[in-house]
């Protein structure tokens, strides 16, 4: 990973950094991290792209996409090329580490006002389209926290509250008001750390987004409150107005009055 990193940003991690461990503290199908730090001590995260990766992934994609016909037959009520479709565009966008810095720091501003959501600061000078340098956020797994607090009785189960919390007010403001969703919000993504009104929640990785306009903002709220309201005749219509096709059975089903 020395020569990705030297290649990407035009000297060795010797040069750029004052300490650089070899051992990967995290890795993944698409990139492996390491931990580091700069020349004025600043600890860091270091992701690193694996060699070789953007190749695999269109040959698998390719693959996918050759193999779409035959699973169309198999899968009827699945829609394969879209889901081919979107599941490469997905991964290609993750490859582009220039594209998840600037995710970064939108997010970053977004929720700036909130002290119970952290997102690690993005050393701009040291990312590359496959190199991100991140600050160095030391918390625990999210699910290794949550077990903590099974064993700390009535204070753990605040702590977990106020966790879940968070993380429904971080989601919920994505989506309503901020029109910029994490899209991968899988445990290995957050952290827990301590704050003085209690954990504090970070988010990581943000290679994988997804954007909402005004108008679909609306129309999920619109959702929700039919939703909420067991409004079951504007519930299947918002639910169309996003482009969900559904066998006419389900769609009678939904879209019939409620009894009164």
């Amino acid at each position: 990973m020395r020569s990705a990193i030297a290649e990407e940003l035009g000297a060795s991690p010797d040069v750029l950094f004052r300490r650089f461990e070899a051992t990967p503290i995290a890795t993944a199908s698409l990139a492996q991290v390491h931990a580091a730090e700069l020349a004025d001590g600043t600890r860091v995260a270091v992701k690193v792209q694996l060699p070789g990766v953007e190749t695999a992934v269109e040959t698998d994609l390719a693959a996918l996409r050759m193999l779409a016909p035959a699973l169309r037959d198999l899968l009827r009520f699945i829609d394969i090329d879209t889901v081919a479709d979107e599941l490469g565009r997905a991964v290609c966008a993750e490859l582009d580490f220039c594209a998840e810095a600037a995710h970064a720091e939108e997010f970053a501003r977004y929720f700036a006002g909130d002290a119970d959501i952290v997102i690690p600061r993005m050393h701009r000078a040291l990312c590359s389209r496959r190199v991100i340098v991140a600050e160095h956020l030391a918390g625990a797994r999210l699910i290794d926290y949550l077990d903590g607090c099974e064993q700390r009785g009535e204070a753990g189960a605040r702590d977990r509250d106020r966790l879940f919390e968070i993380l429904i007010r971080s989601f919920c403001a994505q989506v309503l008001e901020h029109g910029l969703l994490h899209a991968d919000p899988h445990p290995g993504n957050f952290l827990v750390l301590d704050g003085p009104a209690g954990p504090r929640l970070a988010l990581l990785d943000f290679g994988c987004v997804q954007t909402y306009s005004a108008a679909r903002r609306r129309a999920y709220a619109e959702l929700c409150m039919a939703r909420a309201g067991r409004r079951q005749r504007p519930h299947g219509r918002v639910i169309r107005s996003h482009g969900v096709s559904q066998p006419r059975r389900w769609d009678r089903r939904v879209c019939a009055p409620s009894p009164t």
